[in-house]
């Protein structure tokens, strides 16, 4: 018999944070949104919630206090915010956030479809069937999407939202983070303000 150690190295972290306590406070500023009539899956501003500080500095921290394991040498900060619609019977394109160490997707509502994360196969695929995707190294992975939970996923991860089969819309709030301070590794620095 052969014996293995499994070693697993650079992991994909995203969170699924239960922090029902913001469902008050964003559903007064979803209130508050207008939406562009050209394009009507976000609201007509990628800085909705700048005018709320306090909001801010609570979803703040919730993602740091989250991300604390990791130990990062600076906090990170909210650089944009907007909230989201799907409609019924649409889904939301697959894509990633630019710019963004973090992103963040707080459900406010019942009846949310599927957030999926997706990683591109490589060159050669084999077929598997575990259902252990912390095994696998690529697919889409399907994240509920329960009301008053936030979900965390590093900013250049691919994710879509599965087609909406309610008679409703799928709204959320969506959010970047970025570091705010002194980064420094090596010969390499910046000075994130």
């Amino acid at each position: 018999m052969t014996k293995a150690t499994r070693v697993q190295l650079f992991p994909t972290l995203i969170y699924d944070v239960e922090c029902s306590d913001l469902i008050d406070d964003v559903l007064k500023e979803f209130d508050k949104a207008t939406w562009k009539d050209d394009w009507q899956n976000i609201n007509d501003t990628v800085f909705t919630l700048e005018n709320n500080i306090k909001l801010v500095k609570k979803i703040e921290n919730v993602v740091n206090e989250t991300l604390s394991e990791i130990e990062y040498t600076v906090p990170l900060r909210m650089s944009t915010s907007w909230f989201t619609r799907v409609t019924p019977g649409d889904m939301g394109r697959n894509h990633y956030h630019t710019n963004s160490f973090y992103s963040g997707i707080f459900y406010f509502e019942d009846g949310n479809s599927n957030l999926v994360v997706s990683k591109q196969q490589p060159q050669i695929h084999v077929p598997f069937k575990t259902k252990d995707f912390g095994l696998v190294s690529s697919g889409d992975v399907g994240l509920k999407a329960d009301k008053g939970h936030m979900i965390l996923i590093p900013g250049d991860i691919r994710h879509y939202i599965e087609q909406n089969t309610k008679n409703k819309n799928r709204n959320s709030l969506a959010m970047n983070f970025m570091p705010i301070g002194f980064c420094s590794d090596g010969d390499s620095s910046f000075n994130y303000k």
